[in-house]
């Protein structure tokens, strides 16, 4: 038998063939090397002029492919030839169909947060997020849905969510963990990403255990996974994934995107433009990535309950070259214009945490992102606004939010002085400042007994943090003064009362979550006493939004879940989900008395513990207010 490999050149990187290896038999083994992601197909003629596919597929790790033709052993010989299958699919949009009844919430802080959502037949969805990965305070979703039409996998989905708001923004990427039964050949499963409205469908990374499936999240959208064959593979993976929609920067996600938008005028596109062609180019990244990690789990052989080491690096590498090539390269841009530096710096540390999911280090260079330059810019961006348009609440709101995202980025961009300056350019109140109230409260009960394990958890979270607002004083220092102050922000609540129950034979969940976020008001009351040296009192009450006490709204959601039976059939399941409106208020401050920190400043701390409630919660207020001549 006579055996030729023909190399066609093209573009790098060429797909290149080793030299055939004949086996016993007549059988031919073929490896090409390619690039990581891509789809090729390797052909075989007899004659040099008719040729004939013998394996379609996707390089997986190292861009490596392995084949086997059959080529029989009377034939005389064959050659070889490998190309990319550059013919691609158009993109598709799929239906997505939801059970709005089977939803649950929480509350994502800096501190993070996590939620499960149960479905039929023992699957289970865990949405989890490490701290500082949200730059502010927002009600995350999970809703399950039941079915996609249109989904181009033959065996249909093992589970799917959809994970909103849909401007949801990450400095960190969350995980999704989907937790499947027994009786699933590990080998074909690969998780996909859409929009939620069907659009953009692509494969997306992912790492499969012997009964769990974790998806990196870095964008909110709908995420699953499927059983798919070796062709269905690699028709995902030469398909075109369309044009994203790009969410406006609302002032909800991005505090200072308000500012920004109208100084310097125009912004906002530019932002909204970045946008569109960062997540255009990590889409495509991400699907070369998924493919060839889930070609390398095809590959492995029976029995194996991981993915591999070098599978995973390799897609870890991915992000690298996404930074390399398509953030690294916008810094120059982003340190002009704060609305667009913003936008980049999301998208870089995302990639930086999300190589820290996959076991691996932070790319080379990541660590010289430029982000003091960047948050210095939308200061100066503020002041100038501040200077020469309009002085507003909102842009003393984009001062403190900046400083707070450089606290979560464990940084000192911004001094206090710096901020301060600026805070007081735009204000128009005498009095200007911060407060806050924070309270936390958790317990975490486990009792194992007559091989049932219990679990108790009892959690409450309170946020509020705000600026002034307006100010109005009577008096003098020598007479004593009489200040009110009101300070607009946001409060966030959360509180989760919850019992799980898990044997061999079964398990089950009844808790009840409440989450809530949204503008309100606290009024805080400071008098001084005559010629007392700066002496003191102050105290400090939630008032709502407006002129009357109004909480904020929110979410409760009750869940009863009961799996039983498992050891012996039939199987019994109960998955019950409830959904009412709830609403939460903000601790009042106690009265608190001190001393003038200066001449016209009052700062200070103050804790406080609940101890009759369930679970005991310990309350803070941190103030820090300053007076100065408003410019007439």
């Amino acid at each position: 038998m006579i055996l030729l490999a023909v190399y066609r050149l093209q573009a790098a990187p060429s797909p290149r063939l080793d030299p055939p290896v004949v086996l016993p038999g007549g059988s031919v083994d073929l490896r090409l090397r390619g690039e990581m992601g891509s789809n090729y197909t390797i052909e075989a003629s007899a004659n040099l002029a008719d040729w004939f596919p013998v394996f379609t597929g996707v390089a997986g790790a190292s861009g490596l492919v392995t084949a086997r033709h059959d080529a029989g052993p009377n034939r005389q010989g064959f050659f070889y030839r490998a190309r990319e299958a550059a013919n691609t699919l158009p993109p598709l949009t799929v239906g997505p169909q939801l059970d709005t009844n089977l939803t649950v919430s929480t509350l994502l802080t800096s501190a993070g947060g996590s939620t499960v959502l149960y479905g039929l037949g023992g699957t289970r969805f865990t949405f989890s997020l490490a701290s500082n990965s949200v730059p502010e305070p927002t009600i995350l979703k999970l809703t399950m849905v039941t079915n996609i039409t249109g989904l181009p996998f033959a065996s249909g989905m093992r589970g799917a969510v959809r994970i909103e708001p849909d401007d949801l923004a990450f400095w960190g990427p969350g995980t999704l963990e989907i937790t499947f039964p027994p009786g699933i050949d590990r080998r074909y499963l690969a998780s996909f990403f859409c929009n939620a409205d069907g659009s953009s469908f692509q494969l997306t990374p992912d790492r499969v255990r012997t009964n769990t499936i974790t998806i990196t999240v870095t964008r909110p959208g709908i995420f699953g996974s499927s059983v798919i064959t070796a062709q269905e593979l690699a028709d995902a993976a030469r398909r075109e994934i369309g044009e994203s929609p790009v969410p406006a920067l609302a002032a909800a996600t991005h505090p200072q995107a308000a500012v920004v938008v109208e100084c310097p005028p125009g912004s906002e596109l530019l932002a909204a433009d970045m946008r569109r062609r960062l997540n255009a180019a990590k889409s495509a990244s991400a699907k070369a990535a998924a493919a060839a990690l889930i070609a390398a789990r095809q590959a492995q052989p029976a029995g194996a309950t991981d993915d591999s080491p070098s599978a995973l690096m390799d897609a870890a590498d991915a992000i690298c070259k996404f930074y390399d090539s398509d953030i690294y390269t916008k810094w120059g841009t982003a340190i002009q214009n704060c609305a667009v530096g913003k936008v980049v710096l999301e998208f870089a540390l995302n990639a930086n945490r999300q190589r820290g999911i996959l076991g691996a280090g932070a790319c080379a260079g990541i660590g010289e992102m430029p982000i003091c330059a960047i948050f210095q810019k939308c200061l100066s961006e503020i002041s100038d606004c501040c200077q020469n348009v309009t002085k507003e609440a909102k842009m003393v709101r984009a001062v403190l939010s900046m400083v707070r995202g450089q606290q979560l980025l464990a940084l000192d961009c911004i001094s206090r002085e710096q901020a301060q300056f600026v805070i007081e350019l735009c204000s128009t109140n005498a009095w200007t400042g911060s407060f806050s109230m924070e309270g936390n409260g958790f317990t975490n009960r486990t009792v194992t007994s007559g091989g049932v394990t219990t679990t108790t958890i009892e959690k409450y979270t309170a946020r509020f943090e705000g600026t002034v607002e307006e100010s109005t004083e009577d008096g003098t220092l020598s007479t004593g003064l009489i200040i009110q102050l009101k300070v607009a922000g946001q409060l966030n609540y959360n509180t989760l009362s919850s019992m799980e129950r898990s044997s061999a034979c079964s398990s089950s969940l009844d808790s009840t979550e409440d989450v809530a976020i949204g503008p309100t008001e606290y009024v805080v009351l400071i008098s001084t006493l005559p010629d007392s040296g700066g002496a003191y009192t102050m105290f400090a009450f939630h008032v709502g939004h407006g002129t009357q006490m109004s909480p904020v709204h929110g979410t409760t959601t009750y869940t009863d879940y009961q799996r039983s039976s498992i050891c012996d059939p039939p199987e019994v399941e109960r998955n019950n989900i409830r959904l009412e409106p709830t609403q939460g208020v903000g601790a009042p401050m106690p009265a608190f008395q001190g001393t003038m920190t200066a001449t016209n400043a009052i700062s200070g701390t103050m804790s406080v513990t609940d101890s009759g409630s369930t679970p005991s919660i310990t309350y803070k207020f941190d103030w820090s207010f300053k007076r100065h001549e408003v410019p007439q």
